[in-house]
């Protein structure tokens, strides 16, 4: 009995039939449809399908770098056929993504542009408005008032100059220069120096130390006071005035 049914093996895979299914099958030992053993001595296939290659791949692919999603498409179609399951799966990945894409891309476009567009005539329809003619405004008549010119004289307060009334030297003193005087007892070359040593000094009543004398030769304390003029006394009974 078992080399009848072995017979009859034979004869259907020489047929190319499965036995089990009746599926065409060719020279192949198993069966693609049932995966039935048609070829005495040959182990049958393992139980479960193949795991087939995920279709993210192709998807992520084609979205961001579009037509290049056919190679991952192409690949993995070709590893299904291997192992005896359709690669459509990748191909309609592939193609549905694609065409979302564009689809998606036109749709985009078309509302950038269309929206420019929509712009463009409004500021076209605003262009075009018909300016106002009317002729109302030009046909009244309108009173113009004026009020009246009013003059006014300004007159600028006179200024006053005073006159600068400069203290004089006793009628004793020598006149040195303009601002320097000396009594008899003082050369006008220490008054200059005098001069100069009080020109330092913030002013009125103050004592002058270590004048030189370049008559004498020597150094002396000279006190000052203010008054209309400046007074300076010290050393040999010598006075300076200053004004």
């Amino acid at each position: 009995m078992c080399e009848a049914a072995d017979a009859a093996r034979e004869e259907l895979m020489s047929g190319g039939m499965c036995p089990a299914c009746g599926g065409a099958i060719g020279n192949a030992p198993f069966c693609g449809n049932c995966g039935a053993r048609v070829a005495a001595g040959v182990a049958p296939p393992m139980v479960g399908s193949p795991i087939l290659p995920s279709l993210a791949l192709t998807i992520v692919i084609t979205i961001f770098f579009g037509i290049f999603g056919v190679i991952p498409a192409a690949v993995h179609a070709g590893q299904a056929n291997q192992v005896g399951q359709s690669g459509a799966r990748y191909w309609k990945a592939f193609g549905w993504t694609m065409f979302a894409s564009v689809a998606g891309s036109v749709a985009l476009t078309m509302l950038v542009y269309g929206s420019m567009f929509a712009a463009l005539l409004g500021l076209g329809a605003v262009a075009n408005v018909p300016v106002n003619t009317s002729t109302y405004g030009s046909t009244q008549q309108y009173k113009t008032t004026y009020a009246p010119t009013t003059t006014r004289t300004t007159t600028r307060p006179a200024t006053t100059t005073y006159a600068t009334v400069r203290p004089t030297f006793p009628a004793t003193a020598k006149q040195c220069n303009d601002w320097v005087a000396v009594n008899a007892n003082t050369s006008c070359e220490f008054g200059q120096n005098v001069a100069g040593a009080y020109a330092s000094t913030a002013g009125g009543s103050v004592t002058l130390r270590q004048v030189y004398s370049p008559i004498t030769q020597k150094y002396y304390d000279m006190t000052c006071t203010k008054y209309d003029l400046v007074t300076c006394t010290g050393g040999t009974d010598a006075a300076v005035y200053l004004r």
